[in-house]
């Protein structure tokens, strides 16, 4: 399906589509204008398929590829996880605190009010270790894509049969809250019998999800096509 300019009627060019921002660029009048209508009309799957700039290997991504396997392994190790071991101080710091008050005065209501936060205080201390040992390695095979999260043990393992892989692509995910706005980056995928999946999520960097979304779709043979709500590349 090709893009109309509305004033001219002429076929606007793949490299004159801001996909992200549904706006088309006619070369032939100039004309800028929403496209949004025309590529709702896409049916399921058949988006416009645009070359997407290369994205380069970023930091604290390592790539393995042989003939039949490809292998990326993410560490998890970076900024946030630095912030986690300072607030995991402070607070078992604390715990141990009244902890030790507790128990040396005897003040057993006041140990087991604490026995909450101080699960609070393991869980902080279980991420944080997590953080410093933790790897994500993607095994992707001609008939398989394996997703592990170790030597820690942490939830979001997954498998998913190569061949009902659909498209993958970048989201940016924004929390808010009372100590300001965040913003992290997840890794999805849509598949052959309509769902739509975190893969990876809790990114920093937008080119971690990009590097792999590349590499994945390049190994399977996926072509890439613009999913609504993504992150350009």
């Amino acid at each position: 399906m090709q893009v109309l300019c509305e004033n001219c009627n002429a076929a606007v060019a793949a490299e004159d589509l801001d996909l992200g921002r549904n706006l088309a660029k006619c070369a032939a009048c100039g004309n800028v204008f929403n496209c949004a209508d025309q590529l709702d009309g896409v049916a399921g799957g058949a988006e416009l398929s645009v070359e997407r700039q290369e994205v380069g290997m970023p930091k604290g991504i390592r790539v393995f590829r042989r003939a039949n396997a490809l292998r990326i392994v993410r560490n998890w190790f970076g900024a946030k996880v630095l912030g986690l071991v300072f607030f995991c101080l402070i607070w078992n710091g604390f715990m141990v605190v009244w902890f030790g008050i507790a128990i040396t005065q005897k003040q057993w209501a006041m140990a087991a009010f604490g026995t909450i936060h101080g699960a609070v205080g393991i869980g902080v201390a279980y991420a944080t270790l997590a953080g410093f040992l933790n790897n994500t390695t993607i095994t992707v095979m001609n008939s398989l894509l394996k997703i592990v999260h170790g030597p820690i043990k942490w939830p979001g393992n997954k498998e998913f049969k190569a061949e009902i892989l659909q498209q993958l692509y970048t989201k940016r995910h924004v929390s808010h809250s009372k100590n300001g706005t965040s913003i992290s980056y997840e890794l999805r995928v849509t598949t052959t019998d309509g769902r739509d999946e975190k893969l990876i999520g809790g990114l920093d960097k937008q080119e971690q999800a990009l590097f792999m979304e590349q590499e994945i779709e390049e190994f399977l043979g996926i072509e890439d096509r613009p999913i609504r709500g993504e992150v350009e590349r």
